[in-house]
């Protein structure tokens, strides 16, 4: 969520989080999408390396500890191949999600 707000514009809307969930896969996806620029395609390989950063504060930490934790937990965090935003989806098994079917549906919405 720090990445997709300090890349959105400001504005109302610019951070949007859905949640898509497969009963016939057994899938949930949460896709963070932001309406900043998108990832510039000469670093999209890069971007989970360790210590990889394109902000002078940044550590490079952050995206590879996330995925880290996905994994860990048997999800995945992917880059979508949106070119003109941010778009990160964490796609895990829906058996494994603590979100209730109400709750997916109020998210979605």
């Amino acid at each position: 969520m720090d990445n997709a707000i300090r890349h959105a514009s400001g504005s109302p809307g610019s951070v949007r989080l859905s949640v898509v969930q497969d009963q016939t896969r057994g899938t949930v996806e949460l896709h963070v999408i932001d309406d900043g620029g998108g990832v510039p395609e000469a670093v999209r390989t890069q971007i989970f390396e360790p210590f990889f950063t394109t902000h002078h504060l940044g550590t490079g930490l952050g995206l590879f500890i996330a995925r880290e934790l996905c994994e860990a937990n048997g999800a995945s965090l992917e880059l979508a191949s949106d070119a003109d935003r941010g778009h990160f989806i964490i796609a895990g098994r829906s058996d494994t999600c603590l979100l209730s079917e109400a709750n997916v549906a109020h998210a979605a919405n």
